[in-house]
């Protein structure tokens, strides 16, 4: 006889699950008996939809004019208020990096989830 639990009550179908009221607790092999739940991974894919549009809009709105300044000089010439320049460089990036990070882990549980 095989100790390990059965999983035959897990349904792989694209969506996230819950926990079934009617699953019977008292038997070990109902391990896994879950209920369709689609919200969660549907509202997980979208925040990692927005947060990747966050990452491309500020991009674009605030990285972009921050490299044209440094673009437009002759190599080697530092703009003027270099150093707040490179402040809100270091402080966008952290930002944006968190941004991305979130993006991946709410993209990671939708598909986990599901």
């Amino acid at each position: 006889m095989n100790s390990m639990p059965s999983i035959s009550a897990v349904a792989v179908s694209g969506r996230s699950y819950n926990a079934h009221p009617r699953c019977d607790r008292r038997r070990r092999r109902d391990v896994f008996c879950l209920e369709p739940q689609p919200r969660a991974a549907a509202a997980l894919a979208w925040a990692g939809l927005g947060f990747i549009v966050l990452v491309v809009v500020a991009s674009i709105t605030i990285a972009e004019p921050i490299n044209s300044k440094f673009r437009r000089l002759p190599e080697g010439q530092m703009p003027d208020r270099v150093e707040h320049y490179q402040t809100l460089w270091r402080r966008f990036h952290a930002a944006r990096n968190l941004a991305a990070l979130a993006a991946l882990a709410c993209l990671a549980a939708a598909a986990v989830v599901k």
